[in-house]
């Protein structure tokens, strides 16, 4: 479970920062009307870092919930093993 809480824990810091950059990006036009070209140029450049964070969330969301399929497929086989065997799976010798 280290792993997921790794993945959960870098995912949530990422959406801080998505907000956080969202929050700039708001305030760029404002900026950007009193800047020009400089401003519009780092408004760009704060989108596509933006976009890249969000694509990183979506990685990252995937990633967390095929780890947690595999928890469940992993309980579910320990369960099985660890429980009496059914009289099909016994061996003459046991039954």
């Amino acid at each position: 479970m280290h792993l997921i809480d790794k993945l959960q824990q870098e995912n949530d810091i990422l959406k801080a920062e998505i907000s956080r950059r969202e929050a700039e990006a708001d305030a760029a036009p404002i900026a950007a009307a009193s800047n020009g070209d400089a401003a519009s140029a780092e408004l760009r450049q704060k989108d596509a870092q933006i976009a890249d964070l969000k694509r990183t969330v979506k990685e990252l969301e995937k990633e967390i919930t095929k780890l947690n399929e595999s928890v469940v497929g992993w309980q579910k086989k320990y369960e099985f093993l660890s429980t009496e065997a059914p009289s099909a799976y016994q061996s003459t010798a046991e039954k």
